[in-house]
């Protein structure tokens, strides 16, 4: 029986929370979390405002400046966000734009200001919100009617400053009065404001005709509003890849925008004349390509829905390379959806059915199965729609509209179809019939990944057969003795390494396999050629849950894989062959962020004074530290060239960290307090987009295009200064 508590369950319990109080305190459903990639989402929405703006027709460049301190800063010629008050809300549209939840411009279908019939990114009303509820400081200006508007806002919780009204001189705004009640602004014909009406007195002013219209923001984060565990410097960890990679994706779905992007200084142009062509290339260049010219078509269609009609339109480009594992990226209303939706199948759908028709008509016997027909695909996908769409969620991974998926096969198939009928264009689906049919028949291939778990039954029962380089992890009856996803396998570099690893582990939580040096490049290999090599026939046994199309992630023997090498060259090109070889046979477990790389220390400080010791990870961390002791006089340095080179202890409490009373092996409460972001605080978690630039790595050094791996090489510094 529970105990009786003294507190009442009554109204008083009821809370409301403020627009931005929630999304502080929901991350997850607005931002994703409140770690990196939460921090991106909210860079990504102040550049979707200014995004929807140049697809409503307004405004033809974005520039984006990164400070020195890690301030944004977002300049737009837009049209600039709405500043008259609302006196049925009591605050202007600049602040109820910002701070209310579920409030903009792209919410009335039938007269949203221009946004009716275009497609729109911001469609919840709550991207700019979110970036001023996690904001240290968020300021915005906006130009309209020759003047400048600005409003500053600081953590959540501070007093909203009014809307200024400012006169424009250069660089410099000089305050003439307020957005409020009983302000009122008198404009020309032009939209120009002539004169501020306060009260019914009107004082003439002279505004700058020239100054055109848009919108600034800047944007500071907070940092005690983001996860403790993240590495926050004196500036915010932004992650600028992602910025440029976010850049060139929307210049290429919005050709003719030219975004400019600036970093302590640093300037880039992103701009494209191709559009998706441009996109795709990323992905097929160096590749062996099975079609001269990439398949391009541009349909679209009007279709009644329950509150209306609307118009659907898709833009695709595909070129088949290779039997690689089909890469589809798929967009809507220029969004990103990295899980697809019903846009994606409708694709799909469309396309196989086009190459089964044409296959029946050509009389090719139809021994393959539909995702046959995807093998080797690149392909965007973009679609657009003037309805407001649905997604999964507010990071909008995925397109949930149902009336894409018939809509897009529709298009697809008559687009295809009509296609078909060139005979040029029908030597290619036959093309790509043709390979379908050799994917099938080599599914005899998928023998040896059958074979993998075959071994892999064997192991656990203890059937005879045994893995030399594997210390596996302690099991009962083949099961792990405790939870499996705390469990890992680590694919060490070297015997030496692996043996100081077998002494520091914990055998209920660690594996480890030794690996015989580098691995092989398999980057142009097929399934059956990657299992001949013995060392990928070995992790594959393992890992237990086969290989290729027949991998199945809920097999695995232990809850993650780690890759654990040293930190140099070697290290990294194992790493690199390693995470490709995953990505191409194993995809699945990368995708549920099952595989890690271990992160092993540079330096060991140890105090001279009282022998207190720290391990850190770069020359400014141990400098940092040795500081702290009180100079690099007082303290003794150890450096790890390789793992080779740490004791048992030293492997225990850094790459196989695990709170002391967790080895305690009757303290089985311990265990049930653990959680996997506890146990690989010394990991990193591959992603898709790291095993994609892996892949693209090896592309360039390995693949049989020698024009990119030619510039790559004269691009190199290769003046070396004599010491």
């Amino acid at each position: 029986m529970s105990k009786a508590r003294n507190k009442n369950y009554d109204a008083s319990a009821v809370k409301k929370l403020g627009d931005l109080e929630a999304i502080l305190k929901n991350p997850g459903m607005y931002v994703g979390d409140n770690e990196h990639h939460g921090l991106f989402t909210l860079w990504r929405e102040l550049i979707d405002n200014s995004l929807d703006e140049y697809m409503a027709g307004h405004g033809g460049e974005i520039i984006i400046t990164l400070s020195k301190k890690g301030e944004v800063k977002v300049v737009d010629n837009g049209r600039g966000i709405p500043i008259e008050w609302k006196p049925e809300v009591k605050m202007s549209a600049l602040t109820l734009v910002l701070t209310k939840m579920h409030a903009g411009g792209k919410f009335d279908d039938e007269d949203s200001a221009g946004y009716e019939g275009k497609q729109k990114r911001g469609l919840h009303g709550a991207g700019a919100k979110a970036a001023v509820a996690f904001a240290k400081y968020f300021h915005v200006e906006i130009r309209r009617h020759g003047l400048a508007f600005r409003q500053s806002y600081e953590k959540v919780g501070t007093p909203l400053t009014p809307v200024e009204i400012c006169m424009v001189d250069g660089k410099s705004r000089k305050k003439i009065g307020e957005i409020n009640a009983e302000t009122h602004l008198v404009l020309d014909k032009r939209g120009i404001a002539v004169a501020l009406d306060v009260k019914g007195k009107k004082t003439p002013l002279t505004a700058d005709a020239t100054l055109g219209t848009g919108t600034t923001v800047e944007f500071l984060p907070e940092r005690s509003l983001f996860s403790s565990t993240m590495e926050w410097g004196d500036t915010p960890p932004w992650n600028i890849e992602g910025m440029e990679e976010f850049l060139f994706q929307m210049s290429c779905l919005n050709p003719g925008l030219k975004f400019v992007f600036t970093v302590d200084g640093k300037q880039k142009t992103f701009f494209s004349k191709n559009g998706l062509l441009d996109y795709l290339g990323k992905f097929t260049t160096g590749k062996t390509l099975m079609h001269d010219e990439p398949i391009n078509f541009h349909k679209e269609i009007h279709v009644d829905l329950p509150d209306g009609k609307a118009t659907i339109g898709m833009d695709t480009v595909v070129h088949y390379a290779g039997d690689d594992a089909p890469n589809l990226h798929a967009f809507a209303n220029t969004l990103y959806n990295k899980d697809g939706g019903t846009h994606a199948k409708g694709f799909r759908d469309g396309w196989a059915e086009a190459l089964r028709r044409l296959a029946q008509q050509k009389k090719r016997k139809e021994d393959f199965k539909t995702e046959d027909l995807f093998v080797g695909m690149n392909a965007v996908l973009s679609v657009n729609g003037t309805q407001r769409l649905q997604f999964n969620s507010q990071t909008k991974a995925a397109l949930t509209s149902p009336e894409f998926a018939k809509a897009i096969k529709d298009m697809t198939l008559e687009v295809m179809e009509s296609y078909f009928k060139k005979p040029k264009n029908q030597q290619i689906g036959l093309t790509i019939i043709d390979a379908a049919i050799a994917v099938s028949h080599a599914r005899d291939e998928i023998k040896m990944a059958r074979d993998v778990a075959v071994k892999k039954s064997l192991l656990d029962a203890g059937g005879g057969i045994a893995l030399s380089k594997l210390s596996d992890i302690t099991r009962r009856a083949g099961q792990p003795v405790i939870p499996l996803e705390l469990t890992a396998l680590y694919l060490c570099e070297g015997d030496s390494a692996a043996g100081t690893m077998k002494n520091g582990r914990d055998s209920r939580f660690h594996a480890i396999y030794a690996l015989r040096g580098k691995t092989e490049n398999i980057w142009t290999k097929s399934l059956k050629r990657a299992l001949e090599f013995a060392e990928y026939s070995a992790i594959a046994t393992a890992i237990g849950a086969k290989v290729g199309p027949e991998f199945d992630l809920d097999a695995m023997r232990y809850g993650r894989v780690t890759i654990t090498t040293d930190a140099d060259h070697d290290g990294s090109h194992i790493r690199v062959l390693l995470i490709t070889f995953f990505y191409k046979f194993m995809r699945p477990m990368i995708e549920e962020g099952r595989l890690f790389i271990a992160r092993p220390p540079l330096f060991r400080v140890r105090s001279k004074k009282n022998g207190e010791a720290v391990y850190v990870y770069s020359e400014q961390e141990r400098d940092q530290e040795s500081a702290t002791f009180g100079g690099a006089d007082k303290v003794d340095v150890q450096r790890f060239k390789g793992l080779g080179e740490m004791n048992d202890s030293q492997m225990a409490e850094t790459v196989l960290w695990l709170p002391p009373e967790v080895r305690v092996r009757k303290n089985v409460t311990a265990i049930q307090d653990l959680n996997l972001a506890m146990i690989t605080r010394n990991e990193i978690r591959v992603d898709a987009d790291d095993a994609k630039e892996s892949e693209r790595t090896l592309q360039l050094l390995m693949g049989d295009d020698a024009a990119p791996r030619r510039k790559w090489l004269m691009s190199l510094p290769w003046h070396v200064e004599a010491e």
